[in-house]
């Protein structure tokens, strides 16, 4: 098993050879920050597709497999249609009563 703390130390003398410790403590939490954040998001991509695959199965479709190759593109698909969606407002409706619909 690869030892990750040869670069971390490696890392750590880079930066503080530039800036104060407690910056550089600063950036390299960040940096682990951002790289969990980025491996669930590719958890979470990869659990959608197999979730959506699986409930093809169990009902005798075909699933996902109109985006990209194998339908691998559909979960970015899906993210662009739903933040692309127009929120709409009625200009005469009551607005508490317009906002509150969905709650009752």
């Amino acid at each position: 098993m690869f030892d990750f703390s040869i670069i971390s130390k490696w890392f750590h003398s880079l930066l503080t050879g530039f800036i104060p410790e407690w910056l550089a403590i600063g950036i390299e939490c960040l940096i682990v920050l951002l790289f969990i954040i980025i491996l669930y998001a590719i958890l979470a991509i990869a659990l959608i597709y197999l979730e959506r695959k699986i409930c093809a199965f169990f009902q005798c479709r075909i699933g996902p497999n109109r985006v990209g190759k194998w339908g691998l593109l559909q979960v970015f698909a899906d993210v662009f249609k739903m933040l692309s969606k127009e929120i709409i407002k009625m200009r005469q409706s009551d607005k508490l009563l317009h906002d509150m619909a969905p709650f009752f």
